[in-house]
């Protein structure tokens, strides 16, 4: 990460390698994290009043926690095929064989699919209920 000095709200700054406590106190020194999956951070500083020569304190450090932002897309398993194949009027199971991602942010069992487009003819994108997808709690449903 770095630390910045944004004198406007709308402009990103600049990075800074001193800042007064002044600037601090005005709420205009940030510290900018670069997005990568480091999740602590830290900088060192000393500190120097205005006398001639100036005073110099002893080196001290800010430690920073950065909190992780779910932001790494799930990904499609090797292997997994997105494709079934179903006899005319049969229900047939969806299994991972079929459709498969894992995310290494979430639990593998809370991903959720959401249909954005129901199921249609590829063919004759007018012609809709090609078929639909259902859900059943038990395969004794399914019989």
């Amino acid at each position: 990460g770095k630390i910045v000095k944004k004198t406007l709200s709308d402009l990103p700054g600049h990075p800074v390698t001193a800042f007064l406590q002044r600037d601090l106190f005005q709420g205009l020194i940030y510290y900018h994290h670069f997005g990568g999956e480091v999740f602590e951070d830290s900088f060192e500083f000393i500190l120097s009043d205005s006398n001639e020569p100036p005073n110099l304190s002893d080196p001290q450090i800010t430690m920073i926690h950065v909190t992780p932002v779910k932001d790494q897309l799930p990904k499609e398993v090797d292997g997994t095929m997105r494709y079934l194949v179903v006899k005319e009027t049969e229900i047939r199971h969806i299994t991972k064989n079929h459709l498969h991602f894992t995310d290494t942010e979430s639990p593998e069992n809370e991903l959720m699919y959401i249909i954005t487009k129901p199921c249609s003819f590829p063919t004759n994108q007018r012609t809709s209920d090609a078929g639909k997808i259902i859900f059943t709690d038990s395969t004794k449903n399914m019989k």
